[in-house]
């Protein structure tokens, strides 16, 4: 297929753009799940001056508030909720990604701990996919999610934090 460029990798090429087409995927979820929680009004921290749950959210990211494992298991619900309402090749695409489909697609041995030796592994089907899209989740949450928390400001956020 590359013979006329021998140093064209194309695994490498296609390992690329799935990993291009997963972030823009990502991109889209976590403007979504902003959005999402721009529309919802103040729910913990009333009385601070803040206009909606995602500034209530990053306050608690910020300042690691005692309430920060509830606001991030509110953000991992509705995360969930929006990459299963994706198409089924998106949530692949996602989970390919994740360091769980990466070892997935990786590592074609059987795993010792596994109840029944594992079919050929991996599966090219990708209906037999162990696909977790709590884990996609996740890790959306922890690599992007949180990012923009923590980088995300306002004058009520600077108010609260007393800057």
């Amino acid at each position: 297929m590359f013979e006329h460029q021998p140093n064209l990798d194309p695994y490498g090429l296609y390992r690329r753009l799935l990993e291009m087409h997963a972030q823009s995927l990502r991109d889209v979820l976590v403007q979504r799940l902003i959005r999402r929680c721009q529309k919802q009004s103040v729910g913990l921290l009333e009385g601070t001056g803040l206009k909606n749950l995602w500034e209530e959210i990053c306050i608690a990211i910020r300042t690691d508030h005692p309430m920060r494992n509830l606001y991030e298991s509110h953000l991992e619900d509705h995360l969930n909720a929006l990459v299963l309402a994706l198409p089924a090749i998106d949530q692949q695409t996602l989970w390919l990604t994740t360091y769980q489909g990466t070892e997935y697609a990786t590592s074609p041995e059987w795993i010792p701990g596994d109840e029944k030796p594992a079919p050929p592994w991996p599966s090219l089907k990708p209906s037999e996919w162990p696909l977790d899209t709590r884990k996609i989740a996740i890790e959306i949450i922890n690599d992007d999610v949180l990012y923009e928390c923590v980088n995300y400001d306002n004058a009520r956020i600077r108010t609260y934090e007393g800057r």
